[in-house]
């Protein structure tokens, strides 16, 4: 899997019409692959989150102590 999301299939869609994208297959592939693309990326964003507010509150902890401990 790619590290970015494609175009959409519609872009330049000889069968595009207005609603068409609940019944085009190529659409709705393309919505699975970036529904997976999301869950990763929103994956990865968290344990980033979770580290930050994990380092910044070791800081904080040790700062407010004597001697750091």
């Amino acid at each position: 899997m790619a590290n970015y999301i494609k175009k959409s299939p519609c872009q330049d869609c000889e069968d595009r019409e207005l609603g068409c994208h609940s019944a085009c297959s190529k659409y709705l592939s393309y919505r699975e692959m970036n529904k997976e693309f999301y869950k990763k990326r929103m994956k990865a964003a968290d344990i980033s989150c979770y580290m930050h507010d994990e380092i910044c509150k070791n800081i904080y902890k040790h700062g407010r102590t004597k001697h750091g401990f």
